[in-house]
Parts: structure tokens; C-alpha cells; sequence
């Protein structure tokens, strides 16, 4: 793997800091892999994974208070999604945190909750208790794939030749099964 903007210093930092409001999963993963290899600080990727997780989850829900303002958006919300209302005001810190893993519910559902005018600091609460989790689980996920890598990465090249005979020998089935069925036409 080529990790080439781990080299930028601080800029790493600042990077994946940014990117975590784009695909924090993915920078969670890359996060602990580069820990585990040795080649960032644990404690300040920790820092950066954890700050731009939580104000990623802020940021979409004051995006959502913003939307609400306009009436067009707000109507069309509450058409496709407020029969969900209830339950993401009742049970807001397990919502949060399943559409985490469901993916592109996460970022509609903040923007939900800030539509909804929610409560901000029951927000932060239900927000921080969800991010806690999801990072634990994250966490957990990365360092074993980390670790899986480290153990295997001798035999990742001959992966690649395996992928290439799975798509070889699809792309020749189809071939002949669709000149067999133009014969049969």
C-alpha cells in the first residue's frame, strides 16, 4: 500500500482530520493502521479521529437547522422521512448509532435532527454517547485488520492474480453463454 501523504508531517494530521467528514470509517481504519505500523503519534491520530468524528456529527446538524429554513426541503423531509421522527427523538443515541453502520443514513439522519429543531445539548449528549461506541467498534475493526495485513501481506500479491482469474473466467462464461443464447435466437 502506498501511504504517501503519511510523510507530510503535521499536514497528516490536518488531512485526515478533514477527510473524516467525507468517509470517517475509511480514516478510522487508515488511522490505526498507520499506528500500528508505527509510522503516526497513537495519541495525536487518537485526538484527530475523535475531534473529527464528534464535530462531523455537529456540523451535519447545524447543516440540518440551516436547511430548515427553507420550506421546500423541510416539506419534503417530513414527506420521505417523518414517520421516522418519533423514534429518532425517543431513542436518539441508538439511532445515531445504528446509522452509523447503515450506510448513507448517518448524514440524513443529523441533518433530520437538526431540521427537527432537537434539542442541542440532548443532541451532544445522544451524539457523544453514539460516537463512543462507534469508535470502539471502528477501533476494533481497524486494529485487526491491521493486524491481519501485517500478518499476510506476502500473500496479498498472489490475491491479485486470483481476482484476475475470477474476472477472466466471468467475463468467459458470459461471453459464451451469450453467444449460445444469440444461436439458439
Amino acid at each position: 500500500m502506498d501511504f504517501s501523504f503519511l510523510h507530510l508531517g503535521i499536514w497528516t494530521y490536518v488531512i485526515l482530520f478533514f477527510a473524516m467528514f467525507f468517509d470517517a470509517n475509511l480514516m478510522i481504519i487508515i488511522g490505526i493502521f498507520a499506528i500500528s505500523s508505527g509510522w503516526l503519534n497513537s495519541w495525536a491520530i487518537a485526538g484527530v479521529i475523535i475531534f473529527g468524528a464528534y464535530l462531523e456529527q455537529l456540523a451535519w446538524f447545524g447543516v440540518g437547522r440551516l436547511m430548515k429554513k427553507s420550506s421546500f426541503l423541510s416539506l419534503w423531509a417530513t414527506k420521505v422521512i417523518g414517520r421516522y421522527d418519533e423514534h429518532l427523538i425517543h431513542r436518539s443515541a441508538r439511532s445515531l448509532l445504528l446509522t452509523k453502520f447503515i450506510y448513507g443514513t448517518h448524514r440524513a439522519t443529523l441533518l433530520r435532527y437538526g431540521m427537527l429543531d432537537f434539542l442541542f445539548v440532548k443532541f451532544v449528549k445522544s451524539s457523544a454517547i453514539a460516537v463512543f461506541f462507534w469508535l470502539g467498534i471502528m477501533g476494533i475493526f481497524g486494529f485487526a485488520f491491521s493486524l491481519s495485513y501485517l500478518a499476510l501481506k506476502t500473500y496479498l500479491k498472489y490475491a491479485q492474480f486470483g481476482l484476475l482469474a475470477i474476472v477472466v473466467i466471468f467475463f468467459s462464461i458470459q461471453y459464451f453463454v451469450s453467444k449460445s443464447l444469440k444461436k439458439e435466437l
